[in-house]
């Protein structure tokens, strides 16, 4: 229940990141999230960036930050945290 809800919520980001003009469209990948390798780099991971970035036609980490930072703020998220060349580490809050 745990991965739907955080998929939606990474899903909102990308569509008002849409919104703003700071994404294409279309041609997106699909959002996959995956437990980080490394127990301290947060409870989910997702490498969207990396997988948009070709699609976008930006660096992999800018498109990360772009999405750390519409992240922000939203309470399901105790830290979003924009690692390597644009991997989105996700530590969730207790209360989710």
């Amino acid at each position: 229940m745990i991965r739907p809800a955080v998929t939606d919520l990474l899903r909102n980001a990308v569509l008002d990141l849409q919104e703003r003009g700071l994404l294409p469209a279309e041609g997106l990948p699909a959002i996959e999230l995956q437990e980080p390798r490394q127990a301290g780099h947060g409870h989910l991971a997702t490498a969207f960036a990396m997988q948009a970035a070709k699609a976008v036609g930006q660096p992999p980490r800018t498109i990360a930050e772009h999405l750390a930072a519409a992240l922000k703020g939203v309470a399901a998220f105790a830290g979003v945290e924009v690692a390597g060349p644009g991997f989105l580490n996700l530590t969730l809050d207790p209360a989710f």
